[in-house]
């Protein structure tokens, strides 16, 4: 299995650049993908869990929309 976190964290930025996702939930989740890679570099987690905790982060990156009005 191989899976490519720093992808990862470019389709967030990607989405919080264009303005679809909340741009403060997206930072704190491309944290959170930098965190899982760290874990399983470090060998705290498996590849499969650190996997999934990073495609969860993503998904849900793009689940909170901005604030109406507010600048990104």
């Amino acid at each position: 299995m191989t899976f490519d976190f720093a992808a990862s964290r470019q389709r967030i930025r990607a989405g919080w650049t264009a303005g679809r996702p909340c741009r403060l939930v997206s930072r704190g989740l491309a944290a959170r993908v930098s965190e899982a890679e760290r874990a399983w570099q470090a060998g705290q987690l498996p590849l499969d869990r650190a996997v999934a905790l990073a495609s969860e982060a993503e998904a849900v990156s793009f689940s909170f929309g901005p604030i109406p009005g507010r600048q990104q």
